[in-house]
């Protein structure tokens, strides 16, 4: 793989924590806990502690949708009984 080529394969496929809860269809309250509790986890953490104290954390996209179907039919579920 060349570099555009993973340039566009990260783009495609990967999202950023901050942006993570709309493909688990959470409120930002809601991933923060999921993710701490590691029902979804990350991809990547990209930080390098001698230039910065922040970490950005990218998720694979096919995660989140899969882990927000599920919770989708948990609530489904919950409501039939």
């Amino acid at each position: 793989m060349n570099k555009n080529e993973i340039k566009k394969w990260v783009e495609e496929n990967c999202i950023r924590y901050s942006d993570a809860h709309y493909y688990t269809k959470q409120t930002k309250n809601q991933f923060v806990t999921t993710a701490s509790r590691k029902y979804v986890e990350p991809f990547i953490t990209l930080y390098d502690k001698n230039i910065s104290k922040s970490k950005t954390t990218l998720y694979l996209k096919e995660d989140l949708i899969k882990y927000g179907e599920q919770l989708e039919t948990k609530r489904t579920n919950k409501q039939k009984d």
